[in-house]
């Protein structure tokens, strides 16, 4: 189902940026164009995503990631002063942080491996590198981080990638990959000087009508569906571009169509996808409003 993204060379530079030697990632597009998807499209198994949400604290974040990796018996990551972090070996990243972790792991390509993970207290690069080895995750992804609005939290999150960054070639060139809603990389992750040089700002734009054309095409004959080209252009069209959107509205008119039940997705069929779509956003946009809310403090 995937539909390759032409414009601006979106995956070539995703996976360009993913191949480059201590290069992090920052991907940033609006709501719906594909960022995610992209991701694991070209990461597949080797991704360990984390969820991020407003009310989350850099450990919140920490410990999904070890557990989005492995079943964690034990986790405990401290904030220690630079300078005795630094006598333990990593003050030099500048990462204040140390983490014991204790744990299974299962390497992404086989189900069947499975290793038993006991990490001694260490500094948290070194303790994040090790499990992320183990359960052979090459990528991590923190997903929606423009719901994050402590900026405590985003400036660790920076450090880390420059940690990460600085380990590159003895780790096997692991990425942190941050991607969320804006308009620039800056708007989503307030970089510093180090971590700016560090990282690779990617741009997700709308698809392009050919684009989702294939995609709602692709995506009916997959289903048995057969769909005429006045209805898969009106679909483009209110699609604009964003696959979610077109996602959406055909997952909704495949449900009508097979609720008749008949094998043609014809003009009846979408306008009640359409009806049950507009639910969808209303209550996302519901949603989306509230926590704009919440993080700005206007009641």
């Amino acid at each position: 189902m995937f539909i390759g993204r032409r414009r601006d060379r979106l995956g070539e530079r995703i996976v360009d940026g993913l191949n480059e030697v201590g290069a992090q990632l920052v991907l940033h597009g609006d709501t719906g164009a594909g960022k995610t998807s992209l991701v694991l499209h070209v990461g597949g198994s080797a991704v360990a995503r984390v969820e991020c949400h407003r009310s989350k604290t850099f450990q919140d974040l920490l410990r999904d990631a070890f557990g989005a990796m492995g079943s964690v018996q034990e986790l405990r990551v401290t904030q220690h002063d630079r300078t005795e972090v630094g006598a333990s070996g990593g003050g030099e990243l500048g990462l204040g942080f140390v983490a014991k972790f204790k744990g299974t792991v299962s390497a992404s390509d086989s189900k069947e491996t499975v290793r038993e993970l006991d990490i001694v207290e260490q500094p948290l690069i070194d303790a994040l590198i090790a499990t992320m080895q183990a359960a052979g995750k090459r990528i991590l992804l923190l997903d929606n981080f423009d719901h994050v609005v402590d900026a405590n939290v985003g400036h660790a999150v920076a450090e880390l990638m420059v940690a990460m960054s600085d380990k590159a070639r003895s780790s096997g060139n692991l990425k942190i990959v941050v991607a969320g809603i804006a308009e620039s990389a800056g708007e989503l992750l307030n970089l510093s000087e180090a971590a700016s040089r560090r990282t690779v700002s990617v741009g997700v734009s709308p698809m392009l009508d050919e684009e989702i054309r294939e995609l709602v095409v692709r995506g009916m004959g997959l289903l048995q569906l057969v769909i005429g080209p006045t209805q898969v252009e009106r679909i483009v069209s209110i699609s604009s571009g964003y696959p979610y959107v077109a996602h959406l509205i055909c997952l909704h008119a495949a449900r009508v169509a097979n609720s008749i039940p008949r094998t043609v997705v014809d003009r009846d069929a979408v306008d009640r996808a359409l009806s049950h779509a507009l639910d969808d956003f209303q209550l996302d946009f519901d949603v989306r409003y509230q926590r704009a809310v919440e993080s700005s403090g206007v009641s």
